[in-house]
């Protein structure tokens, strides 16, 4: 699946990591940069550059946060969610063929599974 999503990903020059941060931020509405570093399994340093990328490309946005100067802020902007819904219909079209080897049965287990890994949010640093 990673291969395909990748692929699906290339054809429009976009990266998996693209996908990753913008999709982190989509989904789990995650407002600080330290946060998504964190539940992406991504390195700060390396957050930050992807994220200026990102930035340049117009697909977020990254404002101090009123309360704490230290926290920075990151939303996706119109043209980030536009890309997103794009990329996701692409990613989603190119791995649905792997699925197609489960049952009914099975792919409702594994959807059942996914969701529940999908809540467990990773201790963030205090």
């Amino acid at each position: 699946m990673h291969a395909r999503a990748v692929r699906a990903l290339e054809r429009n020059g976009d990266l998996l990591v693209h996908w990753q941060l913008v999709s982190g931020i989509s989904y789990d509405d995650l407002h600080s940069q330290a946060e998504l570093a964190i539940r992406i399994g991504m390195d700060p340093a390396g957050t930050s550059r992807a994220l200026d990328e990102l930035e340049k490309r117009g697909w977020v946005e990254r404002r101090r946060d009123g309360r704490d100067r230290r926290r920075l802020n990151i939303s996706l902007t119109a043209k980030g969610k536009r890309w997103f819904d794009q990329a996701r219909r692409e990613v989603f079209g190119e791995i649905a063929p792997v699925f197609e080897e489960l049952s009914a049965r099975e792919a409702k287990q594994l959807e059942s599974l996914l969701l529940k890994l999908s809540a467990v949010r990773a201790v963030l640093p205090t």
